[in-house]
């Protein structure tokens, strides 16, 4: 999963990252993240699993705005 998120990240140009869901996978998946990945790191917190479509993207873009690093 880290790889994949490390090279989409890198193939596709994107300047940003957020991570969201709980918070030990979260920091498991930084763990495994390389440097380049983290530099690119926003903002962090809990989403929780059920949030789909438009509820899914208020949160996201709440994080965006609040940042909170756990």
């Amino acid at each position: 999963m880290a790889a994949a998120v490390a090279g989409l990240l890198e193939r596709d140009g994107y300047g940003r990252l957020i991570l969201a869901g709980p918070p030990e996978a979260r920091c498991a998946l930084k763990g495994l993240l390389p440097a380049q990945a983290l530099k690119l790191l926003v903002a962090e917190g809990s989403i929780p699993m059920y949030a789909r479509g438009n509820e899914l993207a208020a949160r996201l873009r709440s994080l965006d705005q609040h940042p909170a690093r756990a």
